[in-house]
């Protein structure tokens, strides 16, 4: 074995040739290409929507499609393109965004009883993504000031600006914000 060669077959000489010989590439085949345009906007319009149920899609049409991981980066390369990224700058403590996340959650009672859904309400300040979650049994008033409450408490602070979110539903009215500062009152001296 220690003088052996290692040999392949030149077809074009129609002889076997050693390792001086021209080697053989596999021609690479185009695969289809992904209407990214089209993927992008479906993700905008479905919540639910992943780019892994996209590559199944892409895949049951395309068998000889792009695999997964290629699929994702190809699709990432091409949303980088579209450059609509707004910078936003943000102050230490300037402003405290607020809102509920997505769809409710079902609470389990380990004793075994009902099946509840819940909110999950989410706080984050500005400058530090600093974040504070919890969950509520419903986005109402007094839940949606205890959520303030705890979420001044676990910062130990508040900003000068809290943003909301979009609550459907809710109502925010001067006599929220007038109720809102009495209920925080104490906390701001």
């Amino acid at each position: 074995m220690k003088n052996s060669k290692l040999l392949f077959w030149d077809a074009s000489a129609g002889r076997c040739g050693g390792s001086n010989a021209p080697q053989v590439y596999a021609a690479k085949t185009q695969r289809p290409t992904p209407d990214f345009a089209r993927l992008h906007q479906e993700l905008q319009s479905h919540r639910h929507l992943t780019l892994g149920l996209l590559w199944e899609e892409y895949r049951q049409n395309h068998p000889d499609g792009y695999g997964y991981s290629r699929f994702c980066e190809l699709y990432r390369r091409w949303r980088r393109r579209l450059d609509v990224v707004l910078r936003q700058e943000h102050k230490a403590g300037e402003k405290l965004f607020v809102g509920y996340a997505g769809d409710t959650i079902a609470i389990h009672d380990p004793k075994g009883g009902p099946i509840r859904q819940a909110s999950i309400f989410v706080a984050v300040l500005g400058a530090s993504n600093y974040t504070y979650a919890e969950a509520a049994w419903s986005q109402g008033l007094e839940d949606w000031l205890g959520a303030h409450i705890h979420t001044f408490e676990f910062f130990q602070g508040v900003p000068q600006l809290v943003v909301t979110d979009f609550v459907p539903g809710n109502k925010i009215e001067p006599a929220f914000t007038r109720h809102a500062a009495q209920s925080c009152e104490g906390m701001l001296m």
